[in-house]
């Protein structure tokens, strides 16, 4: 390999860690936007069942109790599709 071959191969290396690099940071925002809406959209749902159910607040402890104990986070959740 000469060494014109060899920093072409380097610039052109280079040039995809910056295209990786700023791929990354857009997944990273983007992520950051959807847990966003994922916590207004739960901020929207606490505030519904306030409306709904004023002893929730009572409730919510004893429920939420039992959902860490019995549900698997990792465990794909039926949508509204699926029920």
């Amino acid at each position: 390999m000469t060494d014109t071959h060899i920093d072409e191969q380097f610039r052109l290396l280079q040039q995809q860690m910056v295209v990786v690099g700023e791929a990354i940071e857009t997944l990273q925002l983007e992520t950051r936007a959807a847990i966003d809406a994922v916590h207004l959209e739960i901020e929207v749902l606490r505030r519904c069942l306030r409306l709904v159910h004023p002893d929730m607040a009572e409730s919510f402890a004893a429920v939420r109790t039992e959902v860490i104990h019995t549900t698997d986070p990792e465990t794909p959740h039926p949508t509204s599709e699926d029920t």
